[in-house]
């Protein structure tokens, strides 16, 4: 038995581009700020030897005029609610008999949900009121037990320096309906930008999400079809038009704190321009205090590193004369050393020579010399 996979994307961001990337077929790819999937579309697909149908939505915040967010939830709901029927019936018997989307999918059979993937762009401006609509309308879209089925993608990351990027993405799980998605099992991944290996990322994504993943009733279809509610019905449709009430109120509400403030600010403008005024003349008069004490400090350090510095050159000047008296003195003593030495050898010398001259005297005459004075000196017995 074959399964497809059914892409739902109800966001604003590029789906074409990500279809693209999977798609047997080349699709129309928007490159302007307005939506390029105007209705429900059916796209065939091969992921790792597996044959796939995406169904690619319009996203829920249409850039296009006139086009309204319950409007394109009932398109989606009234699509799935169709296909689950369709779905049965091929189940139940050998050919169809619902002709409102036979026609779309011209002839498959068991095309049931496997995985729902939610792009957003990681350079939209924050978690804005739309985007928070979008992502509770979705929860409630999927339900509880779909929720493992979902994956909250997030795209376009090379049009945003990493930093930004990561503190974006954190911002987004760890707040309102995509923290409770992802508490609940719903997956996150990323297209890091649409180079060579986009492709490899896209194909690992919708693989993920089909891989080992069983058929699955999404929320909505179970309402639609099961509890034969209308799309407004829905706990999807519900919630988008609570949460437009919601924004409407807040908007209304923002509207009048507006005029209020600004008409205490009319009222108030010439005081608070005068606070201000002595506010800011006396941050300068603080700032050009803190100047010069830091100024004061900077001439006192530089003032004591001229004071070191000429307290070292004083130093180097004592030592290099301690030196210099120190080679005279030690040149000095050398100079005694080497003239007394020179006397000793000098009187040693002349010893030498006394006695070499009586030694040459005695060797002529043995009676005179050293002889004759020996025994001169010697006192007979």
């Amino acid at each position: 038995m074959r399964i497809s996979t059914t892409r739902i994307t109800l966001s604003a961001g590029h789906s074409e581009q990500f279809i693209n990337l999977i798609a047997s077929e080349q699709q129309k790819v928007g490159k302007s700020l307005q939506s390029c999937t105007r209705d429900v579309r059916v796209i065939d697909a091969k992921i790792g030897g597996q044959r796939v149908v995406v169904i690619d939505t319009p996203g829920i915040d249409d850039t296009r005029i006139g086009v309204k967010e319950t409007e394109v939830l009932t398109r989606i709901a009234n699509h799935l609610g169709d296909m689950l029927v369709y779905s049965r019936l091929c189940y139940k018997c050998e050919t169809g008999s619902l002709n409102g989307v036979r026609r779309i999918y011209r002839g498959r059979r068991n095309v049931w949900v496997t995985g729902v993937l939610f792009l957003h762009r990681i350079n939209d401006n924050r978690f804005s009121h739309t985007a928070q609509r979008i992502s509770i309308m979705l929860k409630n879209l999927c339900g509880d037990t779909a929720m493992s089925h979902l994956m909250l993608c997030t795209t376009m990351w090379d049009t945003v320096p990493d930093e930004e990027g990561y503190e974006r993405f954190d911002e987004l799980c760890e707040t309102g309906a995509w923290k409770e998605m992802i508490s609940k099992g719903a997956g996150t991944a990323m297209i890091s930008s649409m180079n060579s290996n986009a492709k490899a990322e896209a194909e690992n994504i919708v693989n993920q999400l089909i891989k080992n993943a069983a058929p699955v009733e999404v929320a909505i279809q179970d309402e639609m079809v099961n509890q034969a509610k209308k799309p407004a019905e829905t706990s999807a449709g519900k919630a988008l038009d609570e949460a437009q009430e919601n924004q409407a109120e807040s908007d209304r509400m923002t509207k009048e704190v507006y005029e209020t403030l600004k008409k205490e600010r009319e009222v108030k403008a010439s005081k608070e321009l005068q606070k201000l005024m002595r506010m800011r003349r006396e941050e300068m008069r603080t700032r050009k205090q803190e100047a010069r004490e830091k100024k004061k400090r900077a001439n006192e350090e530089v003032e004591a590193l001229k004071a070191r510095a000429r307290q070292l050159r004083q130093e180097r000047e004592r030592a290099e004369r301690a030196i210099k008296e120190l080679q005279a003195r030690t040149r000095r003593e050398a100079v005694i050393e080497a003239a007394k030495a020179r006397e000793v050898m000098s009187a040693q010398l002349r010893e030498i020579n006394a006695v070499r001259k009586q030694v040459t005297a005695s060797a002529g005459n043995p009676r005179r010399g050293l002889f004759r004075s020996f025994n001169r000196r010697t006192p007979r017995s």
